[in-house]
This record gives C-alpha cells, structure tokens and sequence, in this order.
C-alpha cells in the first residue's frame, strides 16, 4: 500500500522556500519528486519506505524519517557561511581598515613638512 507524503522544505536560516530540491524515496532512488517555487512537495511512496532524502545545490543534504515529513516543514541548512558569519567577517574587516587609515594619518601629519620638501 501506498500513501502520499506531503510537505515544504525551507531553509533551515531564512525560513524561505527552496525550490527545485530533489525529494527521493531512499529505498527506490527512482521514485523522487521535485519542489516547486513554494518549496512544495509530494511523493507517492510505499508503507514499507523508512527514509526520504532531500537534496538541493547550495544546502546540505538530509535523510528524514519518511513517518516525520508530513509533520511540518523540512528544513535545509546552507553549505556556504551563515549571514551571521558574513556580518562578523565585514565588521572585522571594517576594524582593520580603520586601523589602517588612522595609521596613515598619522604618518602623514607627524611628516608632513619632510613630505612637503620631498614633493617639492
């Protein structure tokens, strides 16, 4: 016997759908589904079927219990850095460039006369 399962799979940080994740019947690789731009699904399997695997480009893939995936929304996490990671990283180098340019100015004030002579 056969029953539909049915979902969406959004992303684990954004909440977002996530189209075009390949749904597969972890038992009959053959037997897959595809979501659409609502992150949306639905895949006929079989009573017998333990595990559904999602995969998607750019996220993590993730085998569910078949049982859990009309539970709520399944949930993809990003391979690349978190937009929290990426916010740390600017703000880091935000700091160094700072460092850099009031560095400069004071070069260039406690020199400046031996910089004026020396463009002259």
């Amino acid at each position: 016997m056969s029953y539909n399962a049915i979902g969406v799979v959004t992303d684990a940080f954004t909440g977002s759908p996530i189209n075009n994740v390949s749904v597969i019947d972890a038992t009959n690789p053959e037997n897959s589904a595809v979501t659409d731009e609502s992150g949306t699904f639905a895949l006929s399997v079989e009573d017998d079927v333990t595990l559904i695997t999602f995969t998607a480009a750019g996220y993590v893939s993730r085998s569910i219990d078949s049982g859990d995936v009309g539970q709520g929304a399944v949930t993809l996490t990003s391979t690349s850095a978190t937009p929290g990671q990426q916010i740390v990283i600017s703000a880091k180098a935000n700091i160094v460039l700072i460092i850099v340019l009031i560095i400069i100015v004071v070069i260039l004030v406690k020199y400046k006369n031996s910089l004026s002579q020396l463009l002259k």
